[in-house]
């Protein structure tokens, strides 16, 4: 007969190869023989929150917590469910302790710094996206979040530096494509900008954001109608797209001028 430990690897396995009925079922069933068993309480509201039932993500990490609450990753796995759900006030607080509980945690510096961010707490958003990356230099997300908000910010070297760094570890992650395009634009780099862009669209083809910001430049070097197909592709993707909606407006005027010429 197996024992737990011998369930929670196979579990475990299960829950990496994404299986995650089998994962829950074995879960269940380690905590039938072992109801205090945390690590199986906070996967299982792992697995629930995978499957988007966060109200039994939040009661099964709880319990979890319960029985050890010096686990950071306990923490902020329910401050995830509780962002999820909109619960904003209630995910910092998670992230808070997951970091007073193990202050080297990258990921809750980084997921504290994206409720900041939301909350307009921008000096609070950057401090701890800083950390993340100090804590973490290859993660990804962190350089790509931070490249945006100093871009907000004005701070555009700073933001292309972090924006090349995500792509330095990730060369196929689309919206850093496309956020560095945006930076560059701003620096009036629109030949790189664009070049990014396409780069976006190639891992991503259905990118509206990334079609619209092509489309633009498009526009102002008279490719009108590659501009219009692009507005035409990101508002099949996204039809409630404003911006694609008035750089659409504007190449048919521009072609319409153009073509009475």
């Amino acid at each position: 007969m197996a024992t737990v430990a011998e369930i929670f690897a196979l579990a475990v396995q299960h829950h990496l190869a994404g299986n995650l009925h089998l994962a829950e079922d074995l879960y269940g069933q380690i905590l039938r023989a072992d109801p205090a068993n945390a690590d199986s309480h906070h996967l299982l509201g792992v697995v629930a929150a995978q499957t988007g039932r966060y109200d039994l993500a939040i009661a099964s990490i709880r319990r979890a917590l319960a029985l050890n609450p010096q686990v950071a990753e306990y923490h902020s796995n329910l401050g995830s469910a509780y962002d999820t759900l909109g619960r904003i006030d209630e995910a910092q607080s998670c992230y808070e302790l997951a970091i007073r509980t193990q202050p080297e945690y990258a990921e809750a510096h980084r997921n504290l710094a994206n409720v900041y961010s939301r909350q307009g707490k921008i000096d609070h958003a950057v401090a701890h996206y800083r950390q993340a990356v100090y804590l973490k230099p290859d993660f990804v997300d962190a350089h790509c979040n931070l490249g945006v908000v100093l871009s907000n910010l004005g701070q555009l070297d700073d933001a292309v530096t972090h924006l090349q760094q995500a792509l330095r570890y990730r060369p196929d992650f689309p919206e850093a494509h496309n956020n560095l395009g945006n930076v560059l634009q701003s620096q009036g780099k629109f030949q790189e900008a664009a070049m990014h862009w396409q780069e976006a669209l190639r891992y991503r083809p259905d990118f509206p954001e990334a079609h619209n910001n092509l489309a633009g430049v498009l526009i102002r070097h008279g490719q009108l109608n590659e501009a219009i197909a692009h507005c035409e592709t990101a508002l099949r993707a996204r039809p409630d797209f404003p911006e694609a909606l008035n750089n659409l407006a504007n190449a048919l005027l521009e072609q319409g001028i153009s073509r009475r010429l």
